[in-house]
């Protein structure tokens, strides 16, 4: 019996041990053999996630100079979120000591509660979204469609991958020339 309890305990523990440095680059891809929901397994994901919003700063973008991006993560219930997200072009550079940026991609590397947001391009945003600011830089030969997937863990902060929930978004910006145009806020 104890053996079994302690084989039980270790499936159980494994994966939130799996990655104790948040998740590997290329999760927020839900077609990816490895994605969040590989490992946040307890719940259902939700696969086109309302709850995700990107917005753009500015929205005709240069293909050499960097733009602020956020992140929104709309959460009523206030519970801590992180998220992963990577583009199919262009570069992500953090903008907060709580993310990181690897090329392509960006990530968080602390879960995060709700806070209150100043006015961005005349958005006034509510408390009841987590949000994150990263800096990200087009292409320097802008030349097709621009795809991001986005992952968010929805964490009850147990510190395990029990009880939480991923949201993953894919949002494309569309290429005409050396303009980029990107979703409106």
């Amino acid at each position: 019996m104890r053996v079994l309890f302690f084989f039980c305990f270790g499936v159980l523990l494994a994966p939130a041990n799996a990655h104790p440095d948040g998740a590997p680059w290329g999760s927020a891809d839900p077609n990816a053999a490895q994605n969040c929901a590989s490992c946040h397994f307890d719940g259902e994901a939700a696969p086109d996630s309302a709850a995700i919003s990107l917005f753009f700063k500015d929205r005709k973008v240069s293909s050499v100079e960097p733009t602020d991006v956020y992140l929104q993560f709309r959460n009523p219930e206030n519970k801590k979120a992180g998220f992963q997200i990577m583009s199919t072009a262009g570069k992500f550079t953090s903008a907060y000591e709580d993310t990181e940026a690897n090329g392509a991609q960006a990530r968080s590397l602390a879960l995060r509660d709700n806070a209150s947001w100043p006015e961005i391009n005349g958005t006034t945003f509510s408390t009841d979204v987590v949000m994150w600011m990263l800096q990200w830089t087009p292409p320097e030969t802008p030349d097709g469609d621009v795809h991001f997937w986005i992952a968010v863990n929805e964490s009850n902060d147990d510190q395990s991958p029990l009880g939480d929930q991923i949201h993953y978004k894919t949002i494309t910006v569309r290429m005409p020339g050396d303009v980029w145009l990107l979703p409106p806020l």
